[in-house]
């Protein structure tokens, strides 16, 4: 009878938790895509629904079980919770994965026709995965292109960390756009690097040329021109930039002799 009654109690307990579960399910699934607190995927706290079961079997115990058998059924309840959070975590994952799915999705698709949405849903991804790749990406491309140079900044700090073998085309990215903005300075520092990790670059090489006749640095330029020579001989541009460095150098001649 004793067992019996053990049993009972046990496929309760069972009950109880498994029925809390179940209804917490749901509200995982349906969370909305544009919540991005991680707070909202904590659910069912051990200590409180434990406790309130065993609270509410302590009345039983008193008429019908004995001390040691109670142990037992604590231990049950303790033991099932326990697996039972384990398939909730799981699905949680599970439902995790699929939001991230979803938010780079649409990201990704309103980059251009919708920045301030693209940017949300990236942000709302790296809230669930903070080194994801594609995030990252995602930001540093409407970042640029809003010329918006501090957070691209910012961006091209996480995105080397978590992706250093790109590192060389961040930095000629935010050369490219310095450029474009009219910051010369920042440009040639940002080239420097993208050639120091990547001298062989002909993009990077051809980019970093060009930077040199505008800024006027004959010196710069021919160093860099002969790098590109030796790395792509038959690129189209050697004679431009050989013609052009000859023409910068003759102004600069000309300058001294004013002088």
């Amino acid at each position: 009878m004793l067992t019996l009654v053990v049993i009972i109690l046990f496929l309760i307990a069972v009950s109880i938790i498994a029925l809390v579960v179940v209804r917490k399910l749901p509200q995982l699934a349906s969370l909305h895509i544009e919540e991005s607190s991680r707070e909202k995927l904590k659910q069912l706290k051990k200590s409180l629904i434990v406790s309130r079961m065993i609270r509410k079997l302590e009345a039983v115990k008193k008429k019908v079980i004995a001390p040691e058998t109670w142990q037992r059924v604590q231990y049950i309840v303790r033991q099932s919770y326990t697996r039972l959070k384990m398939l909730e975590e799981k699905y949680r994952a599970n439902t995790a994965d699929a939001k991230i799915k979803i938010l780079l999705k649409r990201g990704l698709a309103n980059i251009v026709d919708d920045p301030e949405l693209a940017e949300q849903c990236f942000l709302d991804v790296i809230t669930l995965d903070p080194r994801n790749l594609d995030a990252y990406e995602g930001l540093s491309q409407i970042y640029l292109e809003r010329k918006n140079m501090h957070e691209a900044q910012e961006i091209a700090e996480f995105l080397i960390k978590i992706n250093p073998a790109a590192r060389g085309r961040y930095f000629f990215e935010l050369a490219q756009k310095f450029l474009q903005i009219g910051d010369g300075a920042e440009a040639w520092k940002y080239a420097l690097q993208s050639v120091d990790i990547e001298p062989a670059n002909p993009k990077y090489l051809d980019f970093i040329i060009e930077l040199a006749i505008l800024q006027g640095s004959t010196q710069d330029g021919r160093e860099y021109l002969e790098r590109l020579r030796g790395v792509n001989p038959e690129n189209a541009k050697l004679t431009d930039f050989e013609e052009r460095l000859q023409v910068l150098a003759k102004e600069a001649r000309k300058a001294k002799v004013h002088k």
